[in-house]
C-alpha cells in the first residue's frame, strides 16, 4: 500500500532442507509469538558451518554451539550486543552416529528390509530409496532418520553442481571423502526440548553443555528400534522364487480353462536383463510403457525399486540384520581426519 512496513513476514522451517549448507535464522517479534521478548533462532548443521560437509563431524554440544553463533555475529555484528545469552536454550537436536555396511548396495538393501522388520515406518519423504523415517513427520518429542551416505552425497552434489557457486561449495568432497562414505548407514535422531524436558536434562545451552552426553542420548531415542531389529534377518529372493511369484500374481486364464503366464514371463525377462545388464541399461532399450509396467508388477511381489535398481548376482540368501546396527563409536571419525 505504499506505506513501506513489513508485517506478518513468515518463512516456516519446514521448507528449508536439512541439506541447506549456510545458517538460516528467523527474528520472532514480540507480536508473532506468545514469548512476551523478541528472539532469533538459528538452524544449521555445525558440521557443515565448520568443514564444509557432515560426513562426519563433532559431537560436543558447545563446538557446535560457538560455531553457530561466531559465524552468525560475524554477519551481524551489532546484534550480539543485543541478546540475553544467558537465556539461550537448545531447541531442537540432531545427533547421528553411523554403522557400516561392506558396500553402497548392502547398505541399501538393509534400508529396505526396515519396512519389512519396524512398526510405525512412515515411507521416505525425501523421495530416494536409500532413506528410511520413523516417528511422526511432526513428531514434538523425537524422529529417526536411517540413509545410506554415500546415495545422499551423490543426490546432494548433483544439485549443488547446478548452483553458481556449486563448484567452491563441492570442494570438501574430496574423492578420499567420497571413498570414505561408502557403505556408511546413518542413524540420525532428531531429539525435540519435550524430549529433553521429560529427562529433566536442561535445554538451557550452558547448562544443557555441562552435562551433553550424546551417545547416551542416541542410544535411547534409537533403542526401540536397535532392538526390534535384533534377530531379524534380511532375505534375499533368487531367481526362481522372483518367478513363481509373478506366475502366481499374474496369469490369465484361456478358453479351455488352462492358465497362461505370458504376462509374468515377460515382466520376469525384464527382472532378468536389468540382473544382467542393469536398470539404466535397459530402461534406455526398452519401451518405457514396457518397462515401467513390468517394474509395477515386480513391486507388487515385493520387490521395491531400490532393491530393482541394485540387482545383481545373489550372495548368501539370509543376512541377520543386527551385523549393520553395530555401532562403533571410537571409529566415527576416518584415521586420516583426526586431531592429535
Amino acid at each position: 500500500d505504499g506505506d513501506k512496513r513489513l508485517t506478518m513476514v513468515r518463512h516456516p522451517w519446514e521448507r528449508i532442507p536439512s541439506s541447506y549448507a549456510p545458517i538460516a535464522f528467523k527474528v520472532f517479534d514480540q507480536s508473532l509469538n506468545k514469548n512476551p521478548d523478541a528472539y532469533i533462532e538459528l538452524k544449521a548443521s555445525p558440521a557443515k558451518v565448520m568443514q564444509g560437509h557432515n560426513v562426519f563431524g563433532s559431537d560436543n554440544l558447545m563446538e557446535c554451539a560457538l560455531a553457530l553463533t561466531g559465524a552468525f555475529f560475524r554477519h551481524y555484528p551489532q546484534v550480539a550486543d543485543q541478546l540475553d545469552q544467558g537465556s539461550w536454550e537448545v531447541v531442537e537436536a540432531d545427533v547421528t552416529f553411523h554403522s557400516r555396511a561392506e558396500s553402497v548396495l548392502h547398505a541399501i538393501r538393509f534400508i529396505n528390509a526396515l519396512s519389512n522388520v519396524c512398526k510405525g515406518q512412515t515411507k521416505a519423504r525425501s523421495g530416494y530409496a536409500s532413506t528410511a523415517y520413523f516417528g511422526g513427520k511432526s513428531s514434538r518429542i523425537k524422529k529417526l532418520k536411517i540413509y545410506e551416505k554415500h546415495t545422499e552425497i551423490q543426490q546432494y552434489l548433483k544439485k549443488l553442481l547446478k548452483q553458481p557457486d556449486g563448484e567452491l561449495l563441492a570442494e570438501p568432497y574430496t574423492d578420499k571423502l567420497l571413498d570414505y562414505a561408502k557403505g556408511l548407514i546413518r542413524w540420525e535422531a532428531t531429539i525435540k526440548k519435550r524430549w529433553f524436558e521429560r529427562r529433566n536434562i536442561p535445554t538451557n545451552l550452558i547448562e544443557l553443555c555441562k552435562v551433553w552426553d550424546s551417545i547416551s542420548y542416541w542410544k535411547e531415542a534409537t533403542k526401540d528400534i536397535r532392538q526390534s531389529l535384533e534377530g531379524k534377518e534380511m532375505k534375499y529372493h533368487n531367481d526362481d522364487q522372483i518367478k513363481q511369484a509373478l506366475k502366481d500374481k499374474f496369469f490369465g486364464i484361456t478358453k479351455s480353462g488352462s492358465k497362461t503366464f505370458t504376462r509374468a514371463l515377460n515382466a520376469f525377462r525384464t527382472y532378468m536383463m536389468i540382473r544382467d545388464n542393469g536398470y539404466q541399461e535397459v530402461l534406455s532399450v526398452m519401451p518405457r510403457n514396457t518397462f515401467w509396467r513390468h517394474i509395477g508388477m515386480l513391486n507388487q511381489i515385493g520387490l521395491s525399486t531400490a532393491a530393482i535398481q541394485n540387482l545383481h548376482t545373489n550372495g548368501a540368501k539370509i543376512i541377520p540384520l543386527v551385523q549393520y546396527i553395530k555401532v562403533e563409536f571410537g571409529e566415527q571419525v576416518p584415521e586420516w581426519a583426526r586431531v592429535a
